[in-house]
């Protein structure tokens, strides 16, 4: 139920007419629920996962978040929970997932949105390898949601974080959850009353307190994400010291850390766009 699946699956996120269909190869898929980061989601208990609305905040670009946000979808259901997988992803666009000879097939409608979206021109680290094995390891057993702004951005008139809440408010408003789960970048996952002048986040817009945030960071390693000083590309990340295996804290107020709870990964391996391989060549 939770392994591969050898048949392309279109998730319809937004009706469009057929056109052209792009090809690009993809990862292996590791198996979902006992991939490298599922033993840091037994660090998790189940009161405190009893909560409408589950975020997982990551640092985009990395293999091990996606990976433990399968694992969370995957031990949720096994326990029985009706889960939906809500994705920082753009709402009108479409996707084929892998098929046998692992390649992700996109199909585009009239104006392209689709490839524009996961094979742009310059990258933003979240139309990544990782995500695409995500939803390709969680497609079977449960529904998915991209609740981001229309793409193009620059055509969206509004506030992302606003605009996602009131999707998210949306699928829990139709009493067919138990959970949602919503992995996104940690800049929107935060719970801002503890850090109230660092602008806004999701669940300053969702009419709802129950939620549990949790924050996933790595002791060391790279991610390839795009920083406004820094800019796109691989980025170190943790401080390089050794982690034998996860850990996992509650924040205090005073530490400045707006979250729930925080996971710290002993490594982060960096997951490349979508145009590029693994290693980080063009395909």
């Amino acid at each position: 139920m939770y392994g591969r699946s050898h048949t392309a699956i279109l998730l319809m996120i937004a009706a469009a007419s057929l056109a052209n269909v792009s090809m690009a190869t993809a990862s292996p898929i590791p198996d979902t629920c006992n991939n490298p980061s599922s033993s840091a989601v037994d660090l998790l208990k189940d009161e405190w996962l009893d909560k409408p609305f589950i975020f997982v905040g990551e640092l985009h670009g990395n293999n091990e978040t996606p990976d433990l946000t399968a694992a969370l979808v995957c031990r949720l259901t096994q326990e029985g929970h009706r889960v939906l997988l809500a994705l920082e992803t753009s709402e009108n666009v479409q996707i084929l997932t892998t098929n046998e000879a692992g390649e992700i097939a996109f199909e585009e409608d009239d104006d392209g949105l689709s490839a524009s979206y996961w094979l742009p021109e310059k990258h933003y680290g979240r139309t990544s390898h990782a995500m695409i094995r995500l939803i390709d390891v969680t497609k079977a057993s449960v529904p998915i949601a991209f609740v981001d702004v229309p793409w193009p951005w620059a055509k969206t008139v509004g506030n992302r974080d606003k605009w996602m809440a009131n999707n998210l408010q949306k699928h829990q408003q139709t009493g067919n959850y138990d959970h949602i789960v919503f992995h996104g970048g940690n800049f929107h996952t935060r719970l801002t009353n503890r850090e109230p002048d660092s602008g806004t986040s999701v669940l300053d817009y969702l009419n709802s307190i129950d939620v549990v945030s949790i924050a996933v960071f790595a002791a060391k390693g790279e991610t390839w994400a795009c920083f406004v000083k820094a800019g796109c590309g691989l980025h170190a990340v943790g401080r390089g010291h050794s982690l034998a295996k996860p850990t996992i804290k509650v924040p205090s107020n005073e530490n400045g850390l707006p979250y729930s709870f925080v996971i710290t990964l002993p490594e982060f391996t960096p997951s490349f766009p979508l145009n590029e391989s693994e290693g980080g060549q063009q395909n």
